[in-house]
């Protein structure tokens, strides 16, 4: 099954309690996140890519939010982790205990098995 840019959209929206227009996080700031989410993915398992593997630059916009996410559907939640764990460590006021950085660990163990 397909997963949409949109969809990861919603679901970290959904984690960040961030529902409601005006939308505190824009959809232009999570798409970079989501950008940097897929590099990332790249570098750690270039073989979630394939036949696409390479050093490709993600540089996904707002005018591409109903692309196709370019990894497999059972990785989105690690992608999903990603953008919510960068978007809470810059809303650390809102966030206690560390959930961002445990978020980013998150997305490496779901993408590697490893913790």
């Amino acid at each position: 099954m397909a997963h949409k840019l949109s969809d990861i959209i919603t679901l970290a929206r959904d984690q960040l309690q961030d529902t409601r227009t005006p939308y505190r996080h824009s959809d232009a700031k999570l798409i970079r996140y989501l950008n940097l989410a897929l590099s990332d993915a790249l570098r750690l398992r270039p073989d979630l890519f394939f036949p696409d593997a390479s050093d490709k630059d993600y540089a996904y916009t707002v005018a591409d939010i109903e692309a196709t996410l370019p990894v497999d559907f059972a990785y989105r939640i690690a992608i999903v982790f990603y953008v919510v764990g960068m978007t809470s460590l810059e809303d650390d006021e809102f966030v206690a205990n560390g959930r961002g950085a445990a978020l980013l660990s998150q997305f490496k163990q779901k993408l590697t098995g490893t913790p």
